[in-house]
């Protein structure tokens, strides 16, 4: 251990290698004519094809859906269909969605009405009744076409409702649409406050809608605040951390520091158009200096502050 005052410690652990240094009656080992019930390779083989079964695994950067669907082949097909864009997670009944759910929020859910242990219409009902959940959208993807089935669908919140057997390039195309409807939701929700009420709203439902509008004034009333931080945005919002950034993430497509900065930037935009300078404006919307204020400014919108304010001085 090596430690300095005011600066800290450093603990260093060594561990020798391979097993010179036990003794004789310490080593376990195999009789010659005994095989150990699993080689190591057998266990990551197994563990790989359970996982295999389960999820998808495209990048770190597509978006992920969850399919809720008990017929094999279906299950298979969208798998098929969808995994070359998204992460998938498939469960074949609602019980095992109902467990994926507590570990992993996809950005969409995909699910079939009859289950053998339950109905999508159960598991629509129990995402859109959670605050932390009601922002995941749902389609609905089932053989009953009656009215009365898609009225209760639409009247549980479902963002979708396809009927079987569906047209592929139709359902890709839907999903894409919904998702797409996030990423325009943050350029809404990353523009001033004002602007909210008079815009006509995406897909969101009312929850959704009530938790942006409540986000976007506690960070337009501390945008000055310079110690504005995700743990006092969540406090504010009665969220935890973790709550409020898979919140954003996804319905905004973004990380909660990233919008902070982003709203930062768009009101030091609407304040050179009110005439304040450049060394007015950084501190007035938060930023600690001038050449952080610049630095995020320039990557943002690929022009310094300056060479912005002298465009826009000029019209």
């Amino acid at each position: 251990m090596s430690s300095k005052p005011g600066h800290g410690s450093i603990f260093t652990l060594r561990m020798p290698i391979g097993n010179g240094h036990y003794e004789p009656a310490e080593l376990a080992g195999f009789d010659s004519g005994e095989k150990p019930l699993f080689q190591q390779q057998d266990l990551l083989d197994t563990t790989a094809k359970v996982v295999d079964n389960n999820l998808s695994f495209r990048s770190n950067k597509s978006k992920s859906i969850m399919i809720v669907e008990d017929n094999d082949e279906i299950r298979d097909y969208l798998r098929s269909l969808l995994e070359q864009d998204y992460n998938l997670f498939l469960a074949k009944d609602a019980q095992q969605a109902t467990s994926m759910m507590k570990t992993h929020f996809p950005d969409l859910v995909i699910t079939d009405i009859m289950l053998p242990d339950g109905s999508g219409l159960d598991i629509l009902k129990d995402i859109k009744a959670f605050y932390q959940t009601a922002h995941i959208p749902v389609i609905l993807l089932s053989a009953l076409a009656n009215e009365e089935t898609m009225l209760e669908g639409s009247k549980l919140m479902a963002d979708d409702y396809i009927t079987k057997p569906f047209n592929a390039e139709l359902l890709r195309i839907r999903i894409s649409n919904i998702l797409q409807s996030r990423h325009q939701l943050k350029e809404k929700y990353s523009s001033n406050v004002e602007q909210f009420e008079r815009t006509q709203a995406e897909q969101v439902n009312d929850s959704d809608r009530r938790f942006l509008n409540n986000l976007s004034a506690i960070v337009e009333s501390k945008l000055s605040d310079q110690r504005l931080s995700v743990d006092g945005i969540a406090n504010d919002l009665h969220l935890s951390r973790v709550q409020l950034y898979r919140k954003v993430k996804q319905l905004l497509d973004c990380s909660v520091n990233e919008y902070i900065v982003e709203r930062r930037l768009k009101k030091a935009k609407s304040l050179m158009a009110e005439g304040l300078t450049i060394n007015e404006i950084f501190s007035s919307v938060g930023f600690s200096s001038a050449s952080y204020f610049a630095s995020a400014f320039k990557r943002k919108y690929g022009q310094s502050p300056s060479a912005y304010k002298k465009e826009f001085d000029k019209k």
